[in-house]
């Protein structure tokens, strides 16, 4: 049976690319892609690039619900402390900085993990290895949160036993609709680490002001999580960093928010200094 024109071009394509000294995995991965569409026994579910906007939208109304999910990342990495600081919030454009002590995550935890929609691994894995905490997210589409709360997402993390930290940018207004999600590339480089181990989310360009009582309205959030840890003593730590902006509206305030977990018992300190 002839194979339709646009197969047979294909097909060309693809081998040129292959065989090129400069290997383009994205080109590899459209052109291979754009073939399978010609399959005449089988088709596909594709994935628009759309979705990542819809679900940053629409997982969460509040985003201080979406800053929670971020900060149940950490407690899920076995984090003992997880420090927000605010830069500039009073108005649209800031930043939000979120920095864990967790494990971290290797190259493979980040491509197969964190850059994989509806991730498996914390269904496989429910107990944290370090604190055996039951593993509060499960649906593997937390993070993408991150677009509700800004234009940039640029993810720093590093593992103990790795000799460097791990780099990615995602700028959330690559992933329009009309576009393959597979077809967007994220560039990942190796970096110096920032300290033994653990993640930083930096959340660039805010899509709306934030206060001080909507940060504390963050912690409710947490706290009303049913059954986060409550399987096994620990203690996560929750801080949060108002620094001075432009204007000097706000005073430099540090607020740590301690939660200790003992079977059915959970209380809350909070101190100012």
């Amino acid at each position: 049976m002839e194979q339709p024109e646009q197969v047979v071009e294909l097909k060309r394509e693809l081998e040129e690319a292959l065989s090129s000294s400069a290997f383009n995995y994205g080109q590899i991965l459209e052109l291979a892609t754009e073939l399978s569409s010609y399959d005449p026994e089988f088709i596909r579910f594709t994935v628009d690039a759309g979705l990542i906007s819809r679900l940053g939208r629409e997982l969460v109304a509040k985003q201080e619900t979406a800053v929670s999910e971020l900060v149940k990342n950490a407690f899920d990495a076995d984090a003992s402390r997880a420090r927000l600081t605010f830069i500039d919030c009073d108005r649209r454009g800031g930043r939000l900085i979120i920095t864990d002590d967790g494990h971290g995550m290797t190259r493979e935890q980040l491509i197969n993990g964190f850059m994989r929609l509806s991730s498996t691994d914390k269904i496989h894995n429910p107990i944290s290895p370090r604190y055996k905490r039951t593993r509060a997210g499960k649906k593997g589409i937390g993070r993408f949160v991150a677009q509700r709360l800004g234009e940039k997402l640029i993810v720093i993390t590093q593992t103990e036993n790795s000799s460097y930290a791990l780099k990615v940018e995602i700028n959330w207004s690559d992933y329009q609709g009309d576009r393959e999600l597979t077809q967007i590339a994220n560039q990942i480089q190796e970096v110096d680490k920032l300290r033994d181990y653990g993640t930083s989310l930096q959340i660039v360009g805010l899509a709306e002001p934030w206060s001080l009582s909507q940060t504390e309205r963050v912690y409710r959030y947490l706290i009303d999580i049913n059954g986060l840890g409550l399987e096994r003593f620990g203690v996560f730590v929750f801080e949060y960093v108002f620094l001075r902006d432009s204007q000097n509206r706000y005073a430099d305030i540090h607020v740590q928010q301690s939660f200790f977990f003992r079977k059915d018992i959970a209380c809350q300190t909070l101190a100012l200094f």
